[in-house]
Order: structure tokens, then sequence, then C-alpha cells
């Protein structure tokens, strides 16, 4: 059972917010960093011009030298772009450059994920060189790709990569490396995603040579960079969460043909796109044609100006995100049944020859989240299985997987909380253990879950003058959270399932005046809480976020459901 608890109270000595907001947005603004005016100015209105200077980044003054005079000079540019949806913006934003300035000697190739893997195929490598290339930009990879690098440079083409993911203790031996994650990198934005830098470095050349386009054209570029930044879950903090902002309002903007004809078959409003939007609609079609399928459809679906090409990419997307649902679900059942018979202490390692590798990560969060666990699912086919993996916080993935023999993860890389790896067979049955004993080395101590509250409400406090106040804290995600309220000792006065499956869930809450508001979450039901019975005429507390229902024919307020527990249990 998760422990709620109520974030400390600030008052007024503590912070000039209470000048110029409300108690409520002064205290949540507090809790997420914000400490004075004019940082709330930036996080409200933040302007292009806070953007920092992309030449602080390591090594990117080198690459854009480097670009601007294979642009010059006609070379074959090669962009080498990750499979999901945060390296496909990626490789759109340079696409769209090089076509906004007519240089053409380009390709964008993204790897099929069951066939390649993740990063530059050194198959792939060298028949891009045998086509004439010269020049190789990695975009969302490249960082620990060793070999590829070296094949490239021996058969006469530079390598550029820019990444976000982990770098190992050695770098690759490219033209220019370009992550903010690198050692002694100053650039104070650690976290940007892989679009996020692919943006700077299109900034970066711009800064060098305009090459005749308009001043502040590649804000338009905004919108990739702002899908990734979303996409991936990087904290929206800072720089993030300027490109975040904007990159919302170029794709309520957007001319894309692709992105047009799903927001009208999806029945999304253009000027209504949020980030709830990206993470449950745009996003799981784009990563679908690289979970099931071919990835360049998604690159087409977000880069062609053809709409009747980009209308077909739609199609495919739709399909395989459908398939890809279908086959999570079985997945995770199967999982479900092998995990009951499962020994294990802090890691949660499972898997089954034959599962498809694009779908793991899905089923590793699912679990993780399910289950409090640091989860490893491994699946695939051969010598060597493919996996995911997802931390359930106590513990930097990158870090344990680089505790264990080269023998037994052939490669592995990504994040502190997320990653992925190649496996060994040899190394099924004994692989669970060693990473228990990893673990033990390096895991940080375990936090108990909590469940953080902004603020206790009664359910009369929830107003369109409380909504309205709270959205300008958007975009929310990883590291600017959506405020949380508890209301505490409500009274159950309804029940509905909704859905097309009816899998998801609803109850209608009495108000203090005798109104009712509606309390839902997706795929629950009235037994999902154990110690809480939710039927009509009992008393609960439950945590709640706030927000905006546009389903009926008018908007109307409701309370998505964090957590429930009987009333007098906080």
């Amino acid at each position: 059972m998760s422990k709620w608890r109520l974030r400390e109270k600030i008052n007024e000595k503590d912070t000039e917010l209470f000048k110029y907001y409300p108690e409520i947005i002064a205290c949540a603004l507090f809790h997420r960093g914000i400490r004075t005016a004019e940082e709330a100015r930036k996080y409200f209105d933040p302007s292009y011009d806070d953007l920092p200077d992309p030449f602080l980044m390591t090594d990117m003054m080198k690459a854009a030298v480097r670009i601007v005079a294979a642009i010059k000079n006609k070379e074959r540019i090669v962009i080498y772009a990750d499979y999901d949806c945060d390296g496909i913006p990626a490789a759109t934003i340079i696409h769209d450059f090089f076509k906004k300035i007519e240089f053409n000697n380009f390709e964008v190739y993204i790897p099929h994920r069951h066939n390649e893997g993740y990063g530059m195929n050194l198959e792939s490598v060298r028949e891009l060189c045998a086509r004439g290339a010269d020049l190789f930009i990695t975009v969302d990879c490249g960082i620990t790709d060793f070999e590829a690098t070296d094949e490239a440079n021996m058969l006469g083409a530079d390598v550029i990569i820019t990444d976000h993911h982990e770098p190992k203790d050695i770098l690759p031996n490219a033209f220019a490396v370009v992550d903010p994650k690198r050692e002694g990198d100053k650039y104070l934005c650690k976290t940007l995603s892989g679009s996020g830098v692919a943006f700077k470095l299109i900034q970066a050349i711009i800064i060098l040579d305009r090459f005749g386009i308009s001043e502040g054209w590649e804000k338009w570029l905004l919108d990739m960079a702002g899908l990734g930044t979303i996409a991936d879950m990087v904290p929206l903090q800072g720089e993030n969460r300027v490109i975040a902002q904007f990159g919302l309002s170029v794709l309520r903007k957007t001319k894309r043909p692709g992105l047009l004809n799903m927001y009208r078959k999806s029945r999304l409003e253009p000027r209504n796109i949020t980030e709830e939007d990206i993470g449950f609609s745009i996003a799981p079609r784009i990563n679908a044609a690289g979970r099931m399928g071919v990835p360049s459809v998604a690159f087409t679906f977000v880069s062609s100006v053809d709409h009747e090409e980009a209308s077909g990419a739609f199609d495919y997307l739709e399909l395989k995100n459908n398939e890809r649902k279908s086959l999570v679900t079985d997945v995770m059942k199967e999982a479900a049944e092998i995990v009951k018979n499962l020994q294990h202490k802090n890691i949660l390692f499972v898997g089954k020859e034959g599962w498809n590798p694009g779908i793991l990560g899905l089923v590793a969060g699912r679990l993780s989240d399910n289950l409090g666990k640091t989860v490893f699912v491994w699946g695939g086919e051969g010598e060597c299985f493919k996996g995911s993996c997802r931390s359930d916080g106590s513990v930097s993935l990158v870090r344990l997987m680089g505790e264990l023999s080269s023998e037994i993860f052939a490669d592995f890389g990504g994040h502190h909380l997320a990653g992925g790896f190649s496996l060994n067979k040899n190394f099924i049955n004994t692989a669970s253990e060693m990473l228990e004993e990893a673990y033990s080395k390096v895991a940080d101590e375990k936090k108990e879950d909590e469940i953080m509250i902004d603020e206790i409400l009664r359910p009369d406090d929830v107003t369109w003058k409380l909504y309205d106040s709270l959205e300008k804290m958007a975009p929310f995600g990883i590291g600017n959270p959506r405020p949380q309220f508890l209301f505490e000792n409500v009274r159950i006065c309804g029940t509905k399932k909704f859905g097309k499956k009816n899998d998801h869930f609803q109850i209608e809450i009495l108000t203090d005046n005798g109104g009712r508001i509606v309390a839902y979450d997706f795929f629950i039901d009235e037994n999902s809480f154990s110690d809480v019975v939710l039927r009509p005429g009992a008393l609960v507390s439950l945590v709640a976020t706030i927000e905006k229902n546009t389903f009926g024919r008018e908007p109307t307020l409701r309370l998505k459901i964090i957590d429930i527990k009987p009333a007098g249990h906080n």
C-alpha cells in the first residue's frame, strides 16, 4: 500500500511567489523548484531566447563546421536514426533542414529493429559506404557504437555522433561526439532528448551559416523536438520544458499531412493538442512501426509533404498499433503466469523464447509499475536474446548491467531508468542470480513508495477557475508532475464501467452542496483496490488530479484517480 504524504506547507516568508499567484499555485511552483518571480516568468512564459548557446556542448562546433563543409562540398550524408518516437522526430529535424536549404545529397536510414538491432549496424554501414556515404550523422544513437564507427572510418566516411544516452568509459572514435552526458561536458541541460540534441545541432549550423533561410525559420522544427522530448519522457524542466511548450504550440499549427490526417481520424482538435495526446495517441503509433514492422514508414508519416503518401503511412501505423496492443495483452498474460512461479527479491527476470522484442519494453514497464520491482524481460530467438529493462528507481540500469561480464550482456545501453540489452543464451538460467548480486553492490537504498499530495481539497473546490490556473503549469511530465490533491471522506453515490471492453471504471462522489463529480481510472474495476469497497454509499478518501472531459456535448471537470483508501486510512 502506498504511503500518502502531504507536501511541506510553504508560507509567505519562504518565497515571493505568494505576491503574484494564488496559494495553491505558489506552493505547487515552490515544490517544483521555482522560487522567484523571474523563474516563474520563464516557467509560464518562456522565450525562445532562453534556449542556451548550442556551442556550450562539447564537440558541437566541430560537428557543425564539418556539416557545413559537407553541404557546401555536396558530400553524401547519411542521417542514421533510432527507430522510436525520439529518433524519428530527430531524423525529421535534420531532414527538414536539408530540404529547406535545397541540399538533396543525403538519405535517412532507420534500421529494422528485429533484423539489424539498435544503433549502427556493421552490414548497414558497409552498404551505405558502398553507396557513397562520406559522412554519417547519428541521431538518438551511436554513443556505444564502437565497431560500426571504426568500420565507417576505415571505409573513408566520417561519423558525427549526436546522442543523449549514457556513454561508457570510452567513446567511439568518431569525428565528433555530441552528447550532453559526456564526462566533463559543461552543457547545463544534461537530460535533453535525442531530438533535443538534433535541434541544438541545427541551431548551431544556422549560427555558422543560414544558407539563405529566414530568421527564426528553425522554430518550425520545434514540433519534432517537442514530440521527441515528451515521448521520450525526459524531465520537463529548464530547456526541456521550453522545447516541450514551443513544440506543442507548433504541433497545434502543424501543416504536416500525416499529423493532420491522424488528428482528423483520431478526433483530435489540433488547437487543443496536449502532452497527453502525444503520450496516448501520437507516440504509440510512431513507436508501433519500429516495434512491429517497418520503422521507416513512421518517418514517412511525419516527414512526407505528400498527402496520399502520408495518409497511407498513417493507415499502416494504425494497423501496427492495433497489433501491438493485442500482442502486449497476450504477453502480459503469459508473463503473469510465469511470474507466479519465480523466486525473486529485488530483480524480476522473466522471459520466453519467441516473445517479440519490440514490445518487451512495454511489458517491462507494466510489470515494474504493477509489482514495484526492477524488471528485466527477454525474448526473441537465436543464440543471443533481446530484452528491455525498467528500474523501480532504486538502481541505475546502465550501472547495474555494467557490473556483469560482457559474456552475459553482449550489448546494453539506455538511461538510468530504462534500457535494452542483448543476452547470451547460455546465461538464461543464471542471469537472475547474477543481477541480484550486482544489485546488492550498486543499488541505492530503496525509498518507500510515496504518493505526494499538493493540497487537501473538498469536491466543491474543483472549479473551472482552479483548473485554468493549474493548466497554465502544463506541459506535465517527469520533473513537472500534474498537481495531485487529496479528497478526504467523500461518499460514493454511483459507479459505472465504460470503454469498448468495459475495462475502465468510474465512481461519482457527492459534493458538499449536493452535486456530483466523476472520478475515474483506466483498466481498473470495482475490485482493483483490495482494501476498499467501491460501492454506492461507501466513504472513501482518494488522491486525484483534476482534468477536463471533452467527450460529452459540453466540457466537464472530472478527477483522475491516483489512489483510493477507505475513509480514515490516509
